[in-house]
């Protein structure tokens, strides 16, 4: 529904070559996000499951502005779901990090920032959630891209 950005569909790539590791290659687009109640979360997994953990907290703002958005009339369930919070996240950290190096780039990731969408229907971490999510990012990447 739009141009998207390769960000979000990064992380969506991580997601899936992780399920695949994990032993889910039921379908070609299977993501570790929809079967973790069916994952044996091991030491390489931790950075993803901290990651997830926070992206998908039901008592964190950013989830419940997802569900609220899901609860439009005409919409279906799609901003609450844990991969797409998860990759939303992801995109929102690159653009904070690509812009504290002064690259902008519309294509790797735009229009995360809180002054891009009314607070109510904001679909990316903001304050600071957003600002715990991007250090979690920091410290837990390079444990995570060695996942996969």
């Amino acid at each position: 529904n739009g141009a998207g950005s390769i960000a979000h569909e990064f992380f969506h790539s991580i997601d899936n070559r992780l399920a695949k590791k994990c032993g889910h290659n039921e379908t070609l687009y299977s993501e570790l996000t929809k079967k973790p109640d069916h994952i044996d979360i091991t030491h390489r997994l931790d950075a993803f499951n901290k990651i997830t953990s926070h992206c998908i907290d039901k008592n964190s703002q950013y989830y419940n502005r997802a569900l609220s958005i899901d609860g439009q009339k005409g919409t279906k369930k799609y901003w609450s779901l844990p991969s797409e919070l998860i990759a939303r996240a992801f995109e929102a950290y690159i653009q904070d990090r690509t812009e504290g190096m002064n690259i902008s780039n519309q294509w790797l990731s735009f229009g995360t920032k809180e002054s891009d969408h009314r607070y109510d229907m904001h679909p990316y971490p903001i304050g600071d959630e957003r600002i715990f999510l991007n250090s979690l990012f920091n410290s837990e990447l390079q444990q995570l891209f060695a996942a996969i």
